[in-house]
């Protein structure tokens, strides 16, 4: 399904029953926030991700968490390479890139995430189409950077300060068992 042919889906189906769910980007942006939060015991997390997203909660969990992240991935499998994350570490946060994600839209694209209603895989769509030389973009160029491969120390110093200066604060504790947050993180 292309969503430049077809309306982007506002339901899922689970064995064969269609449910239906929140689009708004809000709801998969909150996510995160939920996903980290390490006070909450992860079945709790499990069943506030299935509420937030799911409009009338599935009779069963079978196939429910699988169908919802095939939509929190815009309905595509990426090969396992997201767009968020290098070699396994995550270069982006809702949450904390946030002012530089409301920035990248208004200046790429003049739309105000604040005010706007966007698809959640309208969102996503524009997200990956985000120019090289917006912000957020250059961020994440730093975030990802691979110092062994820099051979001036001047321009080496400068990219470890960027590192540690837009370095990540959020991250999955060592002995969080929480596969569900792997698995809706995969996309980013």
């Amino acid at each position: 399904m292309s969503i430049l042919t077809s309306a982007p889906p506002s339901s899922v189906f689970i064995n064969g029953e269609e449910y239906e769910i929140n689009t708004d980007f809000r709801v998969y942006l909150s996510l995160e926030n939920v996903i980290f939060d390490d006070s909450m015991p992860i079945q709790k997390r499990i069943a506030k991700i299935l509420s937030l997203c799911y409009k009338r909660l599935p009779s069963t969990l079978d196939g429910a968490l699988e169908a919802l992240m095939v939509f929190y991935a815009g309905g595509a499998d990426e090969g396992g390479k997201s767009a968020g994350k290098d070699d396994g570490k995550r270069v982006l946060s809702f949450e904390e890139d946030a002012g530089f994600i409301l920035s990248s839209f208004l200046t790429e694209y003049g739309i105000n995430l604040m005010k706007e209603n966007l698809h959640w895989w309208e969102f996503l769509a524009l997200l990956k189409g985000l120019g090289q030389s917006c912000r957020l973009c250059e961020v994440i160029k730093y975030r990802t950077a691979d110092l062994s491969k820099i051979k001036s120390k001047e321009q080496r110093n400068f990219y470890m300060r960027q590192k540690r200066l837009y370095a990540l604060k959020s991250t999955l504790s060592e002995d969080d068992d929480s596969e569900i947050a792997e698995n809706l993180l995969k996309v980013f």
